[in-house]
């Protein structure tokens, strides 16, 4: 068919194996708010990110304050939040809730950044909310609304963070 190529071996198992490590890394931190704080874990997460970062990527001073505010509200906070919720909540529900970063993230940028969205990105996100509504009526989640709240929470502190990453411009050669 016209349009439609052959997907070669490597970008099938490139197409697998992410979505395979997010999927791990969300059982990971399940596995890790059950023996640490999750505020410590997230703390961790970035401190450990952070040294193995430091030795390659020359900081862009003159934007620092700005970088800070971004890592505050796009990593410390929303992870903070989602680990958090995570104590209280399905490995399963808080992945599929976290997927509302995306749709938080074209919200946020149509509305500050005056980014438009077209019918098809509009007509995914009506399926997306759909979904959650799915995820909202089912009663372990009904009996459980605080660590649902804290996820979607989290995200929306993601979404707003990435937002915020589009304001800084050009960084380390790099336009955001």
């Amino acid at each position: 068919a016209p349009g439609f190529h052959a997907l070669k071996p490597t970008d099938g198992l490139l197409a697998i194996a992410f979505p395979l490590l997010w999927g791990f890394g969300f059982a990971a931190a399940k596995y890790g708010v059950g023996h640490f704080p999750p505020i410590f874990l997230t703390a961790c997460r970035f401190g450990l990110s952070a040294l193995v970062l430091v030795w390659f990527v020359r900081p862009p001073w003159h934007l620092l304050r700005r970088i800070f505010l971004v890592s505050i509200v796009s990593a410390s906070i929303s992870y903070a939040l989602i680990y958090t919720g995570l104590q209280g909540i399905d490995v399963s529900t808080a992945a599929l809730l976290t997927q509302l970063e995306v749709v938080s993230a074209a919200i946020l940028a149509t509305v500050f950044l005056k980014e438009r969205l077209g019918w098809k990105s509009v007509a995914g996100m009506t399926i997306s909310f759909a979904g959650l509504m799915f995820i909202f009526g089912e009663p372990k989640v009904q009996s459980n609304l605080l660590p649902v709240v804290m996820v979607l929470a989290g995200g929306v502190s993601w979404a707003t963070g990435q937002v915020l990453v589009r304001t800084l411009g050009n960084v380390g050669g790099f336009t955001l």
